[in-house]
C-alpha cells in the first residue's frame, strides 16, 4: 500500500515445499545397529512464511530505506548433520537428515543515504531467533538440537560501509561485516566465534578503463566457518572439534575494460 510518495508498506504470506527423501548410509548399513530403519527415509518439509515490510525514501529522497518483519514457521523441518559417528566403529560415519519442526523469526532492515555527490553511508542488520521444536517428532531430531537453535543460524548480521564516488574517476569503498557465533551443526552442540571482517576497495575509471587495489578479511581475521565434532585421535578417540577456517587476507590489482554500448 503507497501511503505517500516514498513511503510504502506490504504484507506477503507464501508457502513453501521440499519433498522427501531417504538417507543411503543408513540403508547401506541396513541390520547393523547404528540407527533403526525408521530413520532411512525422511518425510516432505512444508513452510509457512508469513512478512510485513516498509520501504521509504527521506530527507529529499537522499536516504533509502527498507524493514521487513518475518515469521517461518516450518513443518518435518529436514535438519541435516554432517556425519554420525558409529560408536564401535569410530573410523565410520554416516550422514543423517532428521525431520523436526522448527521456526524462525527476526527482521532485516537497510538504507542508504548519499550524503552528497560524492560519499554515502550503507548499512544493514539482520537479527534472527530460531528454535528446534520439542514436540511429536522430537524423537526424529538428532538429541542434541532438540529445544534449540537452528544450525548456522547468527542471532545476528551487520554489515555498514561507505563509498566515495569522485566527478574525476577515483572511487572507494569500505566494509564492516560482522556476524554472531552460532551453532556448527545439530549433532553436538559446539559453537563457532563471532568475527568481523572489513573489505576494502580504491581504484579509478576513465574512459572504458577501470583499475582497482582491493584487499578482502583486510585485518587477515581467523574465523570458522564450519565445525565437526567426532573422534579423530587414538587411543581413546575423544570427541573433538574440528574447525574449517574462513579465507585469510587475500588483496589484488584489477583492470578491467568495457565496450560495446
Amino acid at each position: 500500500y503507497d501511503w505517500a510518495p516514498g513511503l510504502r508498506t506490504y504484507a506477503r504470506i507464501a508457502r513453501g515445499f521440499k519433498a522427501g527423501g531417504f538417507n543411503p548410509s543408513l540403508a547401506a548399513l541396513q541390520g547393523v545397529a547404528v540407527l533403526g530403519p525408521e530413520f532411512i527415509p525422511y518425510q516432505p518439509e512444508t513452510l509457512w512464511n508469513y512478512e510485513l515490510g516498509l520501504k521509504g525514501l527521506a530527507l529529499d529522497d537522499s536516504l533509502g530505506y527498507e524493514l521487513t518483519l518475518f515469521y517461518m514457521d516450518r513443518d518435518n523441518a529436514q535438519l541435516s548433520q554432517s556425519s554420525q559417528q558409529i560408536a564401535f566403529d569410530p573410523n565410520s560415519f554416516v550422514f543423517v537428515t532428521y525431520n523436526g519442526d522448527a521456526r524462525s523469526y527476526g527482521l532485516e532492515a537497510s538504507l542508504v543515504w548519499q550524503i552528497n555527490d560524492a560519499f554515502s553511508l550503507h548499512g544493514s542488520l539482520g537479527l534472527l531467533n530460531t528454535r528446534i521444536r520439542d514436540t511429536d517428532n522430537a524423537s526424529q531430531v538428532s538429541p542434541e538440537a532438540v529445544n534449540r537453535d537452528l544450525a548456522h543460524a547468527p542471532p545476528y548480521t551487520l554489515n555498514v560501509g561507505a563509498s566515495y564516488q569522485g566527478a574525476s574517476g577515483w572511487f572507494g569503498r569500505i566494509d564492516l561485516n560482522a556476524i554472531d557465533s552460532f551453532y556448527f551443526d545439530i549433532s553436538h552442540n559446539q559453537k563457532s566465534k563471532a568475527y568481523q571482517l572489513v573489505n576494502l576497495r580504491i581504484g579509478k575509471q576513465w574512459d572504458a578503463w577501470t583499475v582497482s587495489l582491493w584487499a578482502r578479511n583486510l585485518f587477515n581475521e581467523y574465523y570458522a566457518t564450519r565445525g565437526f565434532y567426532f573422534g579423530n585421535e587414538p587411543p581413546a578417540f575423544e570427541n573433538t572439534l574440528y574447525t574449517r577456517f574462513g579465507d585469510p587476507r587475500s588483496y589484488g590489482l584489477s583492470l578491467s575494460y568495457h565496450y560495446g554500448n
